[in-house]
């Protein structure tokens, strides 16, 4: 579905090969990442009760970096390929297991901004997002905190999303050589 996207920088859909589970281990990956990040804010702040808030944020946002160091790994695996990254910001660059570190930056900020709704709560147990649903009428009130959480995470992907387009609107070409797993079938 990339080739289609408004603001698309990469070769037309015949040339572009998606891995069918790429979508779905990339929501499941960001879902893990913000949950270990809020489960780690919360150790921290039961280890160090003296910890602000922007210094659990801070150590959050550690936290995602850390975890990010292995995506480089999925890269070398065959799972994904960065078609397009600022050459001085990324190491490898111009192979097809190009990294940019800008990714870790992007990431950190969306799983620290969504680990962190996650820890903070009011005394009646709601997240910053869903903050004052508490004063809706019964009936309504579970879709809208639903709805809140849901959107809040929307914001975050759509963040995280245009940092990634502006930078690779920056500079980088695609890599040279893909291996054969990456292009589709003369069949396509």
């Amino acid at each position: 579905w990339g080739p289609y996207v408004p603001g698309w920088q990469g070769a037309g859909a015949h040339q572009e090969a998606e891995l069918p589970l790429a979508t779905l281990s990339i929501c499941m990956t960001a879902l893990m990442v913000s949950v270990a990040c809020g489960k780690g804010m919360g150790l921290a702040a039961a280890r160090w009760p003296r910890l602000g808030p922007v210094r659990l944020i801070a150590l959050g946002f550690l936290l995602v970096v850390l975890l990010d160091i292995a995506e480089p790994l999925v890269s070398f695996a065959g799972v994904s390929v960065w078609t397009r990254a600022v050459p001085e910001l990324t190491i490898w660059s111009g192979h097809w297991y190009q990294f940019p570190l800008y990714q870790m930056v992007a990431s950190a900020l969306f799983g620290a901004s969504l680990g962190a709704a996650r820890h903070f709560r009011n005394r009646r147990g709601e997240t910053c997002l869903e903050s004052g649903a508490a004063l809706l009428p019964e009936g309504p009130r579970p879709w809208v905190r639903l709805l809140a959480v849901v959107g809040g995470a929307n914001v975050s992907i759509a963040l995280y999303t245009g940092a990634h387009i502006l930078f690779s609107l920056m500079d980088g070409a695609p890599p040279d050589r893909l291996p054969e797993f990456f292009r589709p079938t003369a069949g396509y």
